[in-house]
């Protein structure tokens, strides 16, 4: 790809990425080509490489011989998704209480508060923002870099999810107080408690009770694992 088609890329990415992530649209909806490369006046060699980067985002589908389309997430993918979660959340609260310090740990209250604050307006994207900032954070804290790029590359599926399953938080006030309980943990340097929390946290939003037997991650709530 030429120089001058690599700089229009990434602005119709950043472009797209916006309009699905605020519910422009649908999951499922077929997107054209030639309709994108006509209302931004680029070729359709820049819009094809746009999508593909979306695609590898796991935000679209591209499809041979047909328009590429929004993807759609199965109750199966979702769960997937979850399980990797309580995983990689567990490590990331056990490192971040290796290496976080007490400011670290109040830097997370201001993104609870937005979270809080985005379900009280009734503001899901606020609320879901908010929610991915501060589990990135926790990823930040924990000073893993490769950690904390593969949390952020996953948060884009699961801030998709939550905006195309409206139904996926089934007790908003529980979820976020979640996050004050956990601060109080991490502040109180008490590592089964935090564990205890984001693993109840995660399992609870993922519906995983339904998928595996009891106890079956109970080696997270506990700080020997």
């Amino acid at each position: 790809m030429s120089k001058s088609n690599k700089n229009l890329t990434q602005p119709l990415y950043d472009t797209l990425l916006q309009r699905i992530m605020q519910g422009e649209f649908s999951a499922g909806d077929r997107i054209s080509e030639n309709k994108i490369a006509a209302q931004f006046s680029v070729s359709r060699t820049v819009v094809h490489t746009a999508l593909l980067r979306l695609e590898q985002d796991g935000l679209l589908k591209m499809i041979p011989r047909s328009s590429p389309q929004i993807a759609t997430y199965s109750a199966d993918a979702i769960k997937d998704i979850g399980t990797i979660r309580v995983a990689i959340d567990s490590l990331a609260v056990k490192l971040a209480m290796l290496y976080g310090s007490q400011a670290d740990f109040l830097e997370l209250e201001k993104f609870a508060k937005e979270c809080q604050h985005g379900m009280q307006m009734h503001d899901e994207y606020l609320q879901h923002t908010a929610d991915s900032k501060f589990h990135l954070h926790i990823a930040k804290i924990s000073q893993s870099n490769l950690l904390f790029q593969f949390q952020n590359d996953l948060y884009l599926r699961v801030n998709f999810i939550l905006l195309t399953h409206h139904d996926a938080i089934q007790n908003r006030s529980v979820h976020v107080q979640d996050h004050f309980d956990l601060i109080q943990a991490m502040l109180q340097r008490d590592e089964r408690r935090a564990q205890e929390i984001i693993t109840r946290h995660l399992v609870s939003f993922y519906n995983l009770e339904e998928t595996y037997p009891p106890h079956f991650f109970s080696r997270y709530s506990s700080p020997d694992f």
